[in-house]
């Protein structure tokens, strides 16, 4: 595959002095940890990527190094609060997850997506669609047919125990950026405001959870949320670049068939191509070089991202890469603070 490199700028890595590693573990509360973490807060709420925190350089002992990303981990979700994140936002940690690479290739790539896709991802606010219904927030309630926790990631996050053997640097995508595209595309304007934006998702999201019978998808498919009509972009949310494309999702949609095929693109990426050159008229590789952003990390460090108006990816990562998920979750996505703190977000182009 085509590798496009747009690294970001120095600020999505931020440094975690000796004397701030001692104040996270052990004073919280004190006014270096606060001034620090309210800083951090800021440029998650704000980049138009996810943001390193370099532990790494520490050379601690891996139980230290966790313990210290747990503590960044808390010391930040205090600081999204008083920036207006949810009260009940709080640190979750997820069993550790390691890398599937297909026997013939060396690496795997991870293609867009958000963490928790069955509940985690961006709708209205009440604040600017008075007529949504928050309930739709789930996309699936099936437990146990999904891949992660139930709860909301509203921020998702790493810590890096093994970078592993390829390149391994994590990619974000900005979805409101895309949003706008596609919206500019449909309608032929661009929208007039942040809440006639947030109407036409609502509308596309709405039309998508209509037709759970025919497209038989448990997550918002990239597709379906950039306004595509076509029913195998609601119902295939492509995951891995390099996979084939299965007998079963074939039967559902038997056009899925012409992408297993000798290309350049492997088929799941040719279908992502098609839907992007659909609803955003660029191909793939056009995408990526327009708008992907490559947040390299080290072993030990751990990476932070919103995961409601970012989409994110994992590039050309090897087998022996294993992280563990640190996101900070709130369990109803739902109430006044969620409302207020939703529409922030949709505005971060606003605040910058």
């Amino acid at each position: 595959m085509t590798n496009f490199l747009n690294f970001a700028h120095a600020s999505a890595h931020v440094d975690v002095p000796s004397n701030l590693a001692s104040a996270l573990l052990r004073e919280q509360s004190s006014p270096l940890v606060t001034q620090w973490a309210d800083n951090a807060a800021l440029l998650l709420d704000t980049l138009p990527s996810g943001v390193v925190f370099a532990i790494g350089k520490l050379r601690l002992s891996e139980e230290a190094s966790r313990a210290l990303a747990h503590a960044i981990a808390t010391a930040v979700c205090q600081a999204l609060q008083r920036r207006g994140a949810p009260a009940s936002m709080e640190v979750e940690i997820d069993r550790p997850q390691g890398s599937t690479v297909r026997p013939d290739r060396q690496v795997r790539t991870l293609l867009p997506h958000h963490d928790g896709g069955h509940c985690s991802y961006l709708t209205p606010s009440l604040l600017d669609d008075p007529e949504w219904d928050v309930r739709l927030r789930v996309f699936s309630n099936e437990i146990g047919k999904y891949t992660t926790t139930p709860a909301h990631k509203l921020y998702q996050g790493i810590f890096i125990v093994n970078p592993g053997e390829g390149l391994s640097v994590t990619t974000y995508y900005d979805l409101l950026r895309m949003l706008r595209q596609a919206y500019t595309r449909t309608i032929g304007q661009p929208p007039a405001s942040v809440a006639q934006l947030v109407s036409w998702l609502g509308n596309t999201i709405r039309g998508s959870l209509a037709l759970p019978a025919q497209h038989q998808s448990r997550y918002l498919a990239i597709g379906a949320a950039l306004g595509s009509h076509h029913l195998a972009h609601h119902g295939i949310a492509v995951h891995y670049a390099e996979a084939d494309f299965t007998v079963q999702e074939i039967e559902r949609f038997p056009e899925l068939k012409h992408f297993n095929s000798d290309d350049t693109l492997a088929p799941t990426e040719r279908f992502l191509s098609q839907l992007l050159i659909e609803t955003l008229g660029m191909s793939w590789q056009e995408f990526r070089a327009q708008c992907e952003i490559c947040v390299p990390s080290e072993r030990f460090d751990v990476v932070f991202g919103h995961n409601l108006t970012l989409l994110h990816g994992g590039l050309m990562g090897g087998p022996g890469r294993l992280l563990e998920p640190i996101c900070m979750v709130i369990k109803h996505a739902s109430g006044a603070d969620y409302e207020d703190w939703l529409a922030q977000a949709w505005r971060r182009r606003e605040m910058v």
